[in-house]
């Protein structure tokens, strides 16, 4: 039997051994995203913004995530707290078996009850996507790609509708935790 269900803070540092099977051993990057383990357990890095659903085993081992962070469009001074999905992953032996589809209709699911209009993540590529909603394509600027931690050479987002009848291209992205600017 397979659990699916978001995890608690404490909880985190076990998404990091399918982190590393999927995205690689970058120790610099893993350090930030991680950090250490504060006196109650929970991880002291960037992760600490994010919400992460997993998809795991009767063992609890974690077979698939997605994480969302919060983040703020901005259109002009109007600020709207959006949806960022990132570290979409499964195990290599896990998929095509529906568990991403499964995850990221839950992120959704919590994002659209929470009132935001739409959500977006950085795709590989914009066609494993698509099926799930995800057609609304812009292209972000360098300070953006920095905040989203995208990927080399990725220069693109894409959007899904959830409570809004209309995309509109965002004039600007910041992280919802930073009190003023933006990229």
């Amino acid at each position: 039997m397979l659990i699916t269900r978001f995890l608690e803070k404490y909880e985190y540092v076990r998404t990091q051994k399918l982190f590393r099977e999927c995205f690689g051993n970058d120790e610099e990057y893993i350090s930030e995203l991680y950090g250490e383990l504060d006196g109650e357990n929970e991880c002291t890095g960037t992760i600490r913004s994010h919400v992460i659903a997993v998809i795991e085993n009767m063992s609890g081992e974690i077979l698939s995530m997605v994480h969302y962070k919060p983040m703020t469009a901005l259109y002009g001074t109007e600020p709207v707290k959006v949806g960022y999905i990132m570290d979409v992953a499964t195990k290599k032996d896990f998929r095509h078996r529906g568990m991403m589809d499964e995850l990221m209709a839950a992120v959704e699911e919590r994002l659209k009850a929470e009132g935001d209009p739409w959500c977006f993540l950085v795709p590989v590529d914009k066609e494993i996507y698509r099926h799930l909603g995800y057609i609304h394509d812009w292209s972000f600027n360098k300070g953006e790609g920095d905040l989203l931690d995208a990927d080399e050479g990725l220069t693109d987002c894409s959007a899904k509708l959830l409570n809004a009848g209309e995309f509109k291209k965002p004039d600007g992205l910041f992280d919802i935790g930073q009190s003023q600017g933006k990229c």
